[in-house]
């Protein structure tokens, strides 16, 4: 891996950082009333599709495919992650 694709690597994922749900927000998805309000909270955050009735398979789903998204973006060699 050249220094460049390695210090683009750990850019993008320091960026992607900041996305990460933090104590407070982890606390009040546990504090929602209803399954249907911590998916509203997630959705909020920025969480799967966007879709307003999108159910919490879909959305984990969705945030899945986006995180091996990342991973093949910046992997040198995603053989390694099969």
């Amino acid at each position: 891996m050249r220094s460049t694709d390695y210090a683009y690597a750990v850019a993008r994922i320091r960026a992607k950082e900041n996305a990460l749900l933090s104590r407070q927000e982890l606390e009040q998805l546990a504090a929602s009333a209803d399954a249907g309000e911590a998916l509203r909270r997630l959705r909020d955050r920025g969480w799967g599709r966007g879709a307003p009735d999108e159910d919490a398979e879909r959305l984990f789903a969705a945030e899945l495919r986006k995180t091996w998204d990342i991973i093949r973006e910046v992997a040198p060699d995603f053989g390694a992650f099969r």
